[in-house]
Protein backbone atom coordinates (compact mmCIF):
# COMPACT_ATOMS: atom_id res chain seq x y z
CA UNK A 1 0.00 0.00 0.00
CA UNK A 2 0.94 3.23 -1.08
CA UNK A 3 0.82 6.69 0.88
CA UNK A 4 -1.01 9.34 -0.82
CA UNK A 5 0.87 12.84 -0.74
CA UNK A 6 1.44 13.59 2.93
CA UNK A 7 -0.39 17.38 3.47
CA UNK A 8 1.78 19.74 5.17
CA UNK A 9 1.09 20.57 9.14
CA UNK A 10 0.13 23.97 10.05
CA UNK A 11 3.48 23.53 13.06
CA UNK A 12 5.42 22.93 10.04
CA UNK A 13 6.82 26.09 9.39
CA UNK A 14 9.67 25.88 7.98
CA UNK A 15 10.35 24.62 4.12
CA UNK A 16 13.03 22.00 3.92
CA UNK A 17 15.25 22.52 0.82
CA UNK A 18 15.98 19.52 -1.11
CA UNK A 19 19.00 18.06 -0.87
CA UNK A 20 20.75 16.48 1.59
CA UNK A 21 19.42 15.44 5.49
CA UNK A 22 20.49 16.45 9.11
CA UNK A 23 21.87 20.14 8.72
CA UNK A 24 23.11 21.66 11.83
CA UNK A 25 20.88 22.26 14.78
CA UNK A 26 21.70 25.71 15.24
CA UNK A 27 20.83 26.37 11.88
CA UNK A 28 17.04 25.82 12.00
CA UNK A 29 14.24 26.72 14.40
CA UNK A 30 13.28 24.48 16.77
CA UNK A 31 9.43 22.90 16.16
CA UNK A 32 7.42 20.67 18.65
CA UNK A 33 6.59 17.59 16.72
CA UNK A 34 5.93 14.07 17.84
CA UNK A 35 6.14 10.78 15.96
CA UNK A 36 4.97 7.19 16.38
CA UNK A 37 4.22 3.73 14.33
CA UNK A 38 0.65 2.55 14.17
CA UNK A 39 0.45 -0.93 14.99
CA UNK A 40 -0.55 -3.15 12.19
CA UNK A 41 -3.91 -5.14 12.64
CA UNK A 42 -1.97 -7.91 11.98
CA UNK A 43 1.18 -9.15 12.42
CA UNK A 44 3.30 -9.07 9.49
CA UNK A 45 1.58 -6.21 8.11
CA UNK A 46 3.57 -3.11 7.42
CA UNK A 47 2.88 0.19 9.96
CA UNK A 48 2.29 3.73 9.70
CA UNK A 49 4.54 6.56 10.78
CA UNK A 50 2.62 9.25 11.61
CA UNK A 51 3.71 12.62 12.50
CA UNK A 52 1.38 15.35 14.77
CA UNK A 53 1.66 18.17 17.19
CA UNK A 54 3.31 17.84 20.48
CA UNK A 55 0.29 17.16 21.68
CA UNK A 56 -0.79 14.08 19.85
CA UNK A 57 -3.16 16.57 17.77
CA UNK A 58 -3.34 17.34 13.99
CA UNK A 59 -1.68 13.66 12.94
CA UNK A 60 -0.85 12.94 8.94
CA UNK A 61 0.72 9.61 8.24
CA UNK A 62 4.13 10.10 6.48
CA UNK A 63 5.83 6.59 5.82
CA UNK A 64 5.76 3.42 5.86
CA UNK A 65 8.09 1.89 8.89
CA UNK A 66 8.98 1.52 12.65
CA UNK A 67 10.75 2.81 15.51
CA UNK A 68 10.28 6.50 14.30
CA UNK A 69 12.80 8.49 16.14
CA UNK A 70 12.34 12.96 15.87
CA UNK A 71 15.62 14.96 15.13
CA UNK A 72 15.90 17.00 18.46
CA UNK A 73 15.11 19.84 15.77
CA UNK A 74 11.91 18.52 14.81
CA UNK A 75 13.06 18.39 11.00
CA UNK A 76 13.39 14.49 10.23
CA UNK A 77 12.22 11.46 11.18
CA UNK A 78 14.73 8.64 11.28
CA UNK A 79 13.09 5.20 10.86
CA UNK A 80 13.81 1.47 10.54
CA UNK A 81 12.36 -0.84 7.95
CA UNK A 82 13.41 -4.79 7.82
CA UNK A 83 12.01 -8.40 6.83
CA UNK A 84 13.14 -11.58 4.93
CA UNK A 85 14.08 -13.70 2.32
CA UNK A 86 16.61 -12.28 1.94
CA UNK A 87 16.93 -10.69 5.54
CA UNK A 88 17.68 -7.07 5.95
CA UNK A 89 17.47 -3.70 7.95
CA UNK A 90 17.88 -0.50 6.43
CA UNK A 91 17.92 2.75 8.59
CA UNK A 92 16.17 5.85 6.74
CA UNK A 93 15.66 9.50 6.72
CA UNK A 94 12.64 11.72 5.99
CA UNK A 95 11.86 15.43 6.46
CA UNK A 96 8.91 15.60 8.76
CA UNK A 97 6.90 17.86 5.95
CA UNK A 98 7.05 14.35 3.74
CA UNK A 99 8.89 13.63 0.56
CA UNK A 100 11.23 10.87 -0.22
CA UNK A 101 12.83 8.91 2.09
CA UNK A 102 16.36 8.79 2.45
CA UNK A 103 18.13 5.31 3.28
CA UNK A 104 21.45 6.07 5.32
CA UNK A 105 21.98 1.94 5.71
CA UNK A 106 21.13 -0.90 4.66
CA UNK A 107 22.23 -4.45 6.19
CA UNK A 108 21.54 -7.87 4.58
CA UNK A 109 22.66 -11.20 5.86
CA UNK A 110 21.39 -13.53 8.44
CA UNK A 111 24.06 -11.95 11.07
CA UNK A 112 21.37 -8.77 10.78
CA UNK A 113 19.84 -8.09 13.96
CA UNK A 114 19.55 -3.73 14.14
CA UNK A 115 15.77 -2.93 13.38
CA UNK A 116 16.13 -0.03 15.20
CA UNK A 117 17.31 3.92 13.59
CA UNK A 118 19.50 4.45 16.58
CA UNK A 119 20.01 7.51 18.56
CA UNK A 120 19.89 11.09 16.94
CA UNK A 121 23.07 13.34 17.88
CA UNK A 122 21.64 16.89 19.71
CA UNK A 123 23.61 18.60 15.86
CA UNK A 124 20.23 16.49 14.53
CA UNK A 125 22.76 15.20 11.86
CA UNK A 126 24.36 11.96 13.22
CA UNK A 127 22.76 8.95 14.22
CA UNK A 128 24.44 6.24 16.54
CA UNK A 129 23.11 2.79 16.26
CA UNK A 130 24.19 -0.56 18.31
CA UNK A 131 23.96 -3.46 15.92
CA UNK A 132 26.00 -6.51 15.01
CA UNK A 133 29.00 -5.05 13.65
CA UNK A 134 28.93 -3.27 17.18
CA UNK A 135 28.45 0.81 17.81
CA UNK A 136 27.91 2.37 14.41
CA UNK A 137 27.99 5.91 13.92
CA UNK A 138 25.91 7.19 10.64
CA UNK A 139 25.97 10.73 8.80
CA UNK A 140 22.72 11.37 7.56
CA UNK A 141 24.17 14.05 5.19
CA UNK A 142 26.85 12.52 3.57
CA UNK A 143 25.45 8.79 3.77
CA UNK A 144 28.80 7.90 5.75
CA UNK A 145 28.95 4.82 8.23
CA UNK A 146 31.73 4.35 10.22
CA UNK A 147 31.95 1.34 12.96
CA UNK A 148 33.42 3.44 16.16
CA UNK A 149 33.65 0.10 18.45
CA UNK A 150 33.47 -3.49 17.82
CA UNK A 151 30.91 -5.68 19.28
CA UNK A 152 33.50 -7.13 22.11
CA UNK A 153 32.99 -11.28 22.68
CA UNK A 154 31.47 -12.64 24.74
CA UNK A 155 29.78 -9.25 26.04
CA UNK A 156 27.81 -7.06 24.32
CA UNK A 157 26.94 -3.41 23.53
CA UNK A 158 23.82 -2.70 25.30
CA UNK A 159 23.02 1.29 25.46
CA UNK A 160 24.36 4.05 24.54
CA UNK A 161 23.90 8.64 25.30
CA UNK A 162 25.33 11.44 23.24
CA UNK A 163 26.97 14.12 24.94
CA UNK A 164 24.96 17.40 24.27
CA UNK A 165 27.82 18.55 22.12
CA UNK A 166 27.50 15.56 20.13
CA UNK A 167 30.98 15.10 20.00
CA UNK A 168 31.09 12.15 22.81
CA UNK A 169 29.09 8.42 23.37
CA UNK A 170 28.54 7.29 26.19
CA UNK A 171 28.30 3.24 25.89
CA UNK A 172 27.84 0.56 28.30
CA UNK A 173 29.16 -3.03 27.86
CA UNK A 174 27.78 -5.63 29.28
CA UNK A 175 28.67 -9.35 30.38
CA UNK A 176 27.16 -11.94 32.12
CA UNK A 177 29.02 -10.63 35.27
CA UNK A 178 27.85 -7.13 35.08
CA UNK A 179 28.33 -3.99 32.87
CA UNK A 180 30.82 -1.14 32.98
CA UNK A 181 30.68 2.79 31.37
CA UNK A 182 33.20 3.42 28.23
CA UNK A 183 33.51 7.32 26.21
CA UNK A 184 34.75 7.31 22.35
CA UNK A 185 35.00 10.67 20.30
CA UNK A 186 32.47 10.31 17.60
CA UNK A 187 35.34 10.81 15.01
CA UNK A 188 36.82 7.26 16.86
CA UNK A 189 40.09 6.02 18.52
CA UNK A 190 40.47 4.98 21.90
CA UNK A 191 37.54 3.88 24.46
CA UNK A 192 37.87 5.76 27.91
CA UNK A 193 36.53 3.66 30.56
CA UNK A 194 34.98 5.63 32.85
CA UNK A 195 33.45 2.73 35.50
CA UNK A 196 35.62 0.03 36.82
CA UNK A 197 33.75 -1.29 39.22
CA UNK A 198 31.87 -3.46 36.79
CA UNK A 199 27.99 -3.22 38.52
CA UNK A 200 27.72 -0.04 35.90
CA UNK A 201 24.64 0.48 33.28
CA UNK A 202 22.55 2.61 31.09
CA UNK A 203 24.45 5.46 30.67
CA UNK A 204 22.87 9.14 30.17
CA UNK A 205 24.91 12.23 29.31
CA UNK A 206 23.44 15.57 30.21
CA UNK A 207 24.68 19.16 30.96
CA UNK A 208 26.41 17.93 33.88
CA UNK A 209 27.76 14.90 33.60
CA UNK A 210 26.84 11.45 32.40
CA UNK A 211 24.39 9.54 35.05
CA UNK A 212 24.18 6.03 34.98
CA UNK A 213 22.60 2.71 37.14
CA UNK A 214 24.98 1.64 40.02
CA UNK A 215 24.33 -1.25 41.81
CA UNK A 216 21.09 -3.06 39.23
CA UNK A 217 18.04 -2.54 38.78
CA UNK A 218 16.75 -4.26 42.15
CA UNK A 219 18.34 -1.99 44.46
CA UNK A 220 20.94 0.07 42.08
CA UNK A 221 20.77 4.05 42.21
CA UNK A 222 22.03 6.62 39.97
CA UNK A 223 24.97 7.74 39.87
CA UNK A 224 26.50 10.78 38.09
CA UNK A 225 30.44 11.71 36.59
CA UNK A 226 32.12 13.41 34.31
CA UNK A 227 33.80 12.17 31.12
CA UNK A 228 36.95 11.40 32.45
CA UNK A 229 35.41 9.18 35.28
CA UNK A 230 37.40 10.74 37.93
CA UNK A 231 34.68 12.37 40.19
CA UNK A 232 31.54 9.75 40.26
CA UNK A 233 29.08 10.84 43.24
CA UNK A 234 25.56 9.08 44.35
CA UNK A 235 22.85 10.80 43.41
CA UNK A 236 19.58 9.24 44.33
CA UNK A 237 19.10 6.96 47.58
CA UNK A 238 16.26 5.09 46.59
CA UNK A 239 17.48 1.58 46.49
CA UNK A 240 14.69 1.25 43.94
CA UNK A 241 16.77 -0.21 40.95
CA UNK A 242 16.21 3.15 38.68
CA UNK A 243 17.97 4.41 36.06
CA UNK A 244 17.94 7.59 34.28
CA UNK A 245 15.77 8.00 31.30
CA UNK A 246 15.80 11.53 30.12
CA UNK A 247 17.51 15.12 31.28
CA UNK A 248 15.58 18.38 31.38
CA UNK A 249 17.64 20.95 28.63
CA UNK A 250 18.55 22.97 31.83
CA UNK A 251 19.98 19.84 33.92
CA UNK A 252 17.96 20.46 37.12
CA UNK A 253 15.56 17.61 36.37
CA UNK A 254 15.68 14.02 35.51
CA UNK A 255 12.70 11.56 34.50
CA UNK A 256 13.90 8.16 35.49
CA UNK A 257 12.57 4.59 35.74
CA UNK A 258 12.70 1.43 36.84
CA UNK A 259 12.66 -1.16 33.56
CA UNK A 260 9.12 -2.55 32.77
CA UNK A 261 9.45 -6.40 32.54
CA UNK A 262 5.75 -6.59 33.05
CA UNK A 263 5.18 -2.97 35.27
CA UNK A 264 7.03 -0.24 35.47
CA UNK A 265 7.32 2.70 37.23
CA UNK A 266 8.54 6.79 36.65
CA UNK A 267 10.20 8.80 38.98
CA UNK A 268 11.15 12.81 39.03
CA UNK A 269 14.52 13.85 40.05
CA UNK A 270 16.04 16.44 41.43
CA UNK A 271 19.17 16.56 39.66
CA UNK A 272 20.83 19.16 42.00
CA UNK A 273 19.43 17.69 45.60
CA UNK A 274 18.97 14.39 44.26
CA UNK A 275 15.47 13.45 45.89
CA UNK A 276 13.57 11.21 44.54
CA UNK A 277 9.80 11.22 43.61
CA UNK A 278 7.67 7.97 42.31
CA UNK A 279 5.50 9.73 40.02
CA UNK A 280 3.38 7.15 38.80
CA UNK A 281 3.66 3.92 41.35
CA UNK A 282 3.57 0.38 39.44
CA UNK A 283 1.70 0.37 36.03
CA UNK A 284 1.39 -2.41 33.67
CA UNK A 285 3.99 -2.01 30.93
CA UNK A 286 4.74 1.97 31.43
CA UNK A 287 7.83 3.12 29.74
CA UNK A 288 9.64 6.48 29.72
CA UNK A 289 9.70 8.07 26.30
CA UNK A 290 10.99 12.01 26.63
CA UNK A 291 10.77 14.52 29.48
CA UNK A 292 10.03 18.07 27.71
CA UNK A 293 13.10 20.78 27.76
CA UNK A 294 11.79 23.03 30.23
CA UNK A 295 10.49 19.54 32.07
CA UNK A 296 7.67 20.30 33.19
CA UNK A 297 6.29 17.36 30.90
CA UNK A 298 6.59 13.54 30.70
CA UNK A 299 5.70 11.53 27.70
CA UNK A 300 5.41 8.28 28.24
CA UNK A 301 3.89 4.97 26.79
CA UNK A 302 1.94 1.89 27.90
CA UNK A 303 1.85 -1.47 26.07
CA UNK A 304 4.22 -3.62 23.65
CA UNK A 305 6.46 -4.69 26.62
CA UNK A 306 6.76 -7.82 29.16
CA UNK A 307 2.52 -8.42 28.36
CA UNK A 308 3.10 -7.40 24.84
CA UNK A 309 -0.17 -6.66 22.77
CA UNK A 310 -0.63 -4.98 19.13
CA UNK A 311 -2.29 -2.26 20.55
CA UNK A 312 -1.40 1.18 23.47
CA UNK A 313 -1.33 4.47 24.11
CA UNK A 314 0.95 7.38 24.51
CA UNK A 315 0.64 9.96 27.37
CA UNK A 316 1.60 12.97 28.92
CA UNK A 317 2.35 13.68 32.54
CA UNK A 318 2.78 16.55 34.62
CA UNK A 319 6.33 16.47 35.87
CA UNK A 320 5.16 18.00 39.39
CA UNK A 321 2.72 15.10 39.66
CA UNK A 322 -1.24 14.25 38.08
CA UNK A 323 -3.17 12.60 36.29
CA UNK A 324 -1.71 11.47 32.53
CA UNK A 325 -3.59 12.32 29.56
CA UNK A 326 -3.54 10.39 26.66
CA UNK A 327 -2.65 11.99 23.44
CA UNK A 328 -2.64 9.00 21.28
CA UNK A 329 -4.30 5.78 21.58
CA UNK A 330 -2.86 2.83 19.22
CA UNK A 331 0.92 2.45 19.20
CA UNK A 332 2.71 1.90 22.18
CA UNK A 333 5.47 3.86 21.78
CA UNK A 334 6.09 7.80 20.60
CA UNK A 335 9.13 10.64 20.17
CA UNK A 336 8.74 13.86 20.90
CA UNK A 337 10.91 17.12 21.02
CA UNK A 338 9.22 18.87 22.96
Amino acid sequence: MRLAAVAVLPLMLVTVAAGGCGRDAASEPRQAVLVYAEAAAFSGFAKTISVARANGGQAVPLVQGDSPQISPDGQYVAFARSGDAPRFSDVLVIPTRGGKPKTVEHLVGDHVWNNNPGKWAPDSRHLVCIESAGLVLLDTQTGSRKVLVRQPEPAGIESLSISPDSRSIAYAVTDTTGADIYVISIHGGRSRKITADHNSFDPLWGPHGVAFNRGGFVHGDIFITDRTGRHPRQLTHTHAGIYPAFWSADGRRMLAADPAMHNGRLWAVNATTGSARDLTGWRGDLFPQGLSRDGTTVLAAVGCGGTASAFGFVETIPYTGGKPHVIVRGPCRGSWNR
